[in-house]
């Protein structure tokens, strides 16, 4: 899938060497072999010039190649914001519905939907309003502090369908690493 992905004209402009937006990162476990892994902007797609009026969409997708021919797919939303009110749910829905449904399930089908049972999706939104990060808190507090914040509103959104299965977003703190599978 990652050759498809290289061999595909209109994506050769959104492959790029790291997911970063906003100050925030998604950063790869060393001991990923760089020729297993390939990520993509897919706001670079919707914005570019080829789209007037462009749907909003994720920061990125991160494909990584595990064994047996099986891939871990990320798609993720980085969101530097220093108030949690500032969160948009409907954007926020907007963005992985047309990743999901338009880029993966229509656009490039041939790539993702056709070959889903090959692939683990996870769902990532990462933002930290309450600057818990710097604070160096136990998952427990801060899983407390963000449980009755607009970030708790992810676990009240509807699962999010591709092909047959369905997928709920996780929040995630900034920078998390990807490890190898």
């Amino acid at each position: 899938m990652i050759d498809l992905i290289k061999n595909e004209p209109e994506l050769k402009d959104i492959i790029v060497s790291k997911c970063e937006d906003n100050n925030y990162c998604v950063s790869l476990d060393e001991q990923i072999d760089k020729d297993n892994i390939i990520i993509l902007k897919i706001d670079n797609y919707y914005n570019s010039s080829k789209m007037h009026n462009p749907p909003a969409s994720v920061d990125c997708l991160i494909m990584q190649k595990c064994c047996n021919e099986t891939y871990n797919l990320y798609l993720v939303e980085l969101r530097n914001i220093k108030y949690c009110s500032s969160i948009k749910k409907d954007n926020i829905i907007e963005k992985f519905n047309t990743t999901l449904d338009d880029f993966m399930s229509v656009r490039f089908k041939h790539i993702f939907l056709e070959n889903i049972d090959k692939i683990m999706l996870k769902l990532y939104f990462i933002t930290d309003p309450l600057g818990v990060v710097e604070k160096n808190l136990t998952q427990e507090i801060i899983e407390k502090k963000y449980k009755d914040t607009k970030i708790g509103f992810l676990q009240s959104i509807n699962p999010f369908k591709f092909g047959t299965k369905y997928f709920r977003i996780e929040h995630k703190l900034p920078n998390p690493i990807i490890q190898k599978c």
